[in-house]
């Protein structure tokens, strides 16, 4: 009888963490890192997106104030991914590992957005020039976010150099 008292509430509770678990908190990689050469489309402060999104975790003004205030400079960007150099799952991003590996094009470059971790202003990121990056996975897993990155709730790129 203590068996039955028990498993329900151990199964309650896996499913309950299944359930809260949305895409968001994620920390599932599709694919390793990769360095990209993208044209850029538009550049924005993330201010306004964290604002919305603060609103969908019921987040209070001053919790989003505190967010904002301990990132670093950032931006957001929306691009378009021309080509592709696929690395390791633990790469580091080198410009060894750059020079070696072969560059593939993009199938379908379509615009989108992504959290641009270290930039300053939008003023080096101008609509129609062309920029690499290197993604950088970030394990957003606690619900509501407490940095920045989580919270805009894009992929994060870091700027890269062209390697060769």
């Amino acid at each position: 009888m203590k068996k039955k008292h028990l498993i329900l509430p151990l199964a309650l509770s896996c499913m309950a963490g299944l359930l809260a678990g949305s895409a968001d908190a994620m920390c599932a990689r599709l694919r390793g890192p990769r360095h990209v050469e993208a044209e850029i489309v538009s550049c924005e402060a993330p201010q306004a997106r964290a604002a919305q999104r603060s609103e969908k975790y019921r987040m209070t003004p001053q919790s989003l104030e505190t967010i904002l205030k301990s990132a670093p400079p950032s931006q957001v960007i929306s691009l378009r991914v021309l080509q592709y150099q696929q690395l390791k799952e633990d790469s580091e991003g080198t410009s060894e590992e750059f020079a070696v590996l072969p560059w593939r094009a993009e199938e379908k470059p379509e615009a989108k957005e992504y959290f641009v971790d270290g930039a300053q202003s939008c003023d080096d990121y101008k609509a129609g020039t062309r920029a690499f990056f290197l993604e950088r996975f970030n394990c957003c897993d606690t619900l509501p976010p407490r940095d920045l990155e989580c919270l805009v709730g894009l992929p994060v790129l870091v700027p890269a150099d062209k390697g060769n």
